[in-house]
């Protein structure tokens, strides 16, 4: 989070050597950090570094606030209760002043996240992660936590919060910014057991939904008869997260700015004439709002972002688009745009025929043509 990253998208896997364990967003996709991706990725990325970077919290229905997160003020000892995420961020924050663009990323791992209403208690995160991120990458704000006033039971916290150079304020409070190589990834399940992600979640997220099953495949990698290229990219996926050193200081302003200059252009990254990338979001985007489905300038930003690192990953020769930009586009609509669609039919049909037209040609002119299209799949579309 500054990105929380909820993405209806399935080809971008199969791009990988190992499609079954990994899925990697370019850390470019924005200036947030949630990515949400696969648990066993996460460890064996943790565990080629060969350093405890990773924390498991299985999120609980009954979870209301950030108390389970970060831990809160004991008013009866007087003194803070750190919950395993406090420590967790202070040891990031430890590394990343230490080793600078040699520190090591931290992933913070919140299973089943949807289980508790995500905006209750991690608004706090939200809301400092929308902040965006400052000359050394850290969030401009700070999530503010009571520690309490310094005292016996509260000496280990303060030497640490000092050594840190954490700053400190004399009722007690502390504000906790976010180092640029904290690292936050969810997981989710779309059930009657789980909550629905709010517009103001999506809108700082991108979704990957992971719906392939190859049986096959599967048998013969448990009998270990299918070992040739099963090799994880995990270097690769790890210098993807330390960009060189940069983390998540990329998408600032400045960054954002030369990406639109380069998007302006009516050419894809093999020369090729197309419409422009911002023309097609401006037609998409018109095409919705009759509707309350358009986006704001918030998703502009992070789709042009991810295109950014959509075509340096196909320079670098990490992933190859079959269809260039109009594929990458096409990835950013599911990520972005789609996943805010649900509810009824008959709210939704008029503006998803309207996405598939725009899909088609642009905008309405093959409308009909569509519109047969569906009809003989028997949908009911007036």
């Amino acid at each position: 989070m500054p990105f929380l990253w909820l993405i209806k998208l399935q080809r971008l896997k199969k791009k990988y050597k190992r499609k079954e364990d990994i899925v990697s967003l370019d850390r470019k996709s924005s200036w947030k950090n949630l990515l949400v991706i696969k648990r066993e990725s996460v460890k064996n990325l943790c565990n080629v570094m060969e350093f405890p970077c990773h924390l498991f919290l299985s999120v609980r229905p009954d979870w209301k606030d950030s108390k389970q997160l970060l831990g809160f003020y004991n008013p009866l000892t007087h003194s803070y209760e750190p919950a395993p995420l406090f420590d967790f961020i202070l040891n990031a924050i430890e590394n990343y002043k230490k080793c600078k663009e040699n520190s090591l990323p931290y992933f913070l791992i919140l299973d089943e996240m949807n289980l508790a209403h995500v905006e209750y208690y991690f608004s706090d995160f939200l809301s400092v992660l929308e902040s965006g991120r400052n000359e050394n990458g850290y969030t401009r704000e700070g999530i503010k936590v009571k520690v309490g006033e310094e005292n016996d039971k509260n000496k280990e916290i303060y030497k640490k919060l000092k050594a840190l150079e954490i700053e400190l304020y004399d009722n007690g409070y502390i504000n906790l910014h976010l180092p640029p190589n904290f690292y936050i990834i969810g997981t989710v399940n779309i059930d009657e057991t789980t909550s629905m992600f709010s517009p103001k979640v999506l809108d700082r997220a991108f979704t990957i939904e992971f719906t392939d099953v190859d049986i096959e495949k599967y048998i013969e990698e448990a009998l270990g008869s299918n070992n040739e290229g099963n090799v994880c990219p995990i270097e690769g996926l790890r210098k993807d997260f330390t960009n060189n050193g940069e983390f998540l200081k990329y998408g600032n302003k400045e960054n954002i700015k030369e990406v639109y200059k380069a998007l302006r252009e009516k050419k894809d990254n093999e020369g090729n004439e197309n419409k422009g990338i911002i023309e097609e979001l401006q037609n998409l985007n018109a095409l919705l709002k009759p509707f309350n489905l358009h986006f704001g300038y918030r998703v502009v930003d992070e789709i042009m972002l991810f295109f950014d690192a959509a075509r340096e990953a196909q320079k670098n020769k990490i992933i190859k688009f079959e269809n260039g930009d109009n594929e990458i586009l096409d990835l950013a609509v599911m990520m972005k745009v789609l996943p805010k669609f649900h509810g009824h039919a008959a709210k939704l049909k008029e503006p998803l025929l309207r996405v598939l037209c725009w899909a088609k040609d642009g905008e309405q002119k093959g409308c009909e043509e569509v519109k047969n299209f569906v009809n003989a799949l028997k949908f009911n579309i007036d």
